[in-house]
């Protein structure tokens, strides 16, 4: 859990010093499991509230983002891997124009060293 901010960008001035960061919560939990030596699966669930003040901003607004994915591999042999990753990312605004739904899925054959 995280309780400042993750990219704390500073402006320091002789007169006067901005932050251009948000404060930002974070958590997120972690599931996996094995079928077998060469079947896994992974669940990631990952939650975060940022709020921006109006000296950050150019308006205050608070988000609310929401990621959930699942990741199954499948071990091919000692040298490769077959992973995928399905994940839908929720984010609510108090700005309309932050407000998205994303989809993102792909499949990753990987070479193992």
């Amino acid at each position: 859990l995280s309780l400042r901010g993750v990219n704390d960008r500073q402006l320091h001035r002789k007169d006067y010093s901005l932050s251009f960061s948000p404060t930002r919560h974070k958590l997120l939990a972690l599931y996996g499991y094995s079928f077998s030596p060469s079947i896994k699966v992974q669940a990631n669930i990952y939650y975060r509230i940022s709020t921006y003040p109006a000296k950050v901003a150019t308006a205050e607004r608070e988000d609310k983002r929401q990621t959930t994915s699942l990741e199954p591999s499948y071990k091919l042999n000692k040298k490769w891997k077959a992973q995928a990753k399905i994940e839908q990312t929720d984010n609510s605004s108090t700005n309309v124009a932050y407000t998205y739904q994303k989809e993102l899925s792909s499949i990753s054959l990987i070479a193992i060293f």
